[in-house]
């Protein structure tokens, strides 16, 4: 059982012996006061988990304390111990000093014994429950700003993507311009990409995205898109078709320093066919 300290307060001394007689086996630290004025003083300088006071003494009352230490120390147990039986007693320390109880003289040894292992017990799961709301509102508060930082991001991340998307755009468009046949793959021989005049070119075959350069390519150009990937070095070579010459060159793709496929350009020159 953890360590409590309990404060007793009385202006009687034979009853701050008995209740300390009583007590001293249950395993709390105990501190005692003749006033309320001296508890007040022990509260200042001690911590103290309950304090037991007697309901009427010189100078202070009982509730009178009970309302001060709520007013500066309000997560101390409050318990009255009363020879009277006054209702308006009764009442006021429960109404105005928030007692957990009010205990009638003389008592039970072992109803009091028993109600203050609750009292310390209610304290205990009072202060638990303090511990998990704070921890509960403190992830609330973290979840609030990760939320935030996250709403942030994925702004940020929404408006890279438009950019993003308006630059592939406006690429794909120039590359549709451009007066030769151009045309990507990457290192597992598939075409990622193949601007208007590749699609059409001779030497291409239905070259779609997606589809392998071995459905689309003659064997030897397929080569050179190897050796270019393998070796990192742009490779040349050229093809004749009707009255056209084509020259290929497959420019090695590299990202990081690493070689990510090749960019093979198709140059047709127009050459007189022989009669």
């Amino acid at each position: 059982m953890p360590e409590y300290t309990l404060l007793l307060v009385d202006d009687e001394p034979n009853i701050i012996s008995s209740l300390r007689r009583l007590l001293r086996r249950e395993g709390y630290m105990l501190h005692t006061a003749g006033s309320g004025e001296e508890a007040l003083e022990v509260l200042a300088r001690e911590k103290v988990d309950m304090v037991l006071s007697d309901g009427r003494m010189p100078g202070m009352s009982g509730i009178d304390l009970l309302k001060k230490v709520k007013a500066s120390y309000p997560e101390v147990v409050r318990m009255i111990l009363s020879g009277y039986t006054d209702v308006a007693e009764l009442a006021g320390a429960i109404n105005e000093g928030e007692a957990y109880r009010f205990i009638l003289k003389p008592w039970n040894d072992d109803e009091l014994r028993l109600t203050l292992r609750h009292a310390f017990e209610h304290r205990r799961l009072a202060q638990e429950n303090q511990q998990l709301y704070r921890r509960i509102t403190e992830q609330n508060e973290e979840l609030k700003l990760l939320n935030a930082n996250l709403e942030q991001a994925v702004e940020v991340k929404a408006r890279e993507l438009v950019i993003r998307n308006r630059v592939l755009m406006l690429s794909q468009v120039i590359l549709d311009q451009l007066p030769v046949a151009v045309m990507g793959v990457d290192t597992t021989g598939t075409i990622v990409h193949a601007n208007r005049r590749a699609l059409e070119h001779h030497l291409a075959h239905n070259p779609n995205v997606g589809t392998s350069m071995t459905h689309c390519l003659p064997g030897d150009i397929q080569d050179a898109i190897r050796a270019t990937i393998s070796t990192g070095q742009p490779q040349s070579l050229w093809q004749q078709y009707d009255a056209t010459e084509c020259t290929i060159t497959c420019c090695p793709l590299q990202s990081d320093g690493e070689v990510r496929g090749a960019v093979v350009i198709f140059h047709d020159v127009i050459t007189e066919v022989a009669k």
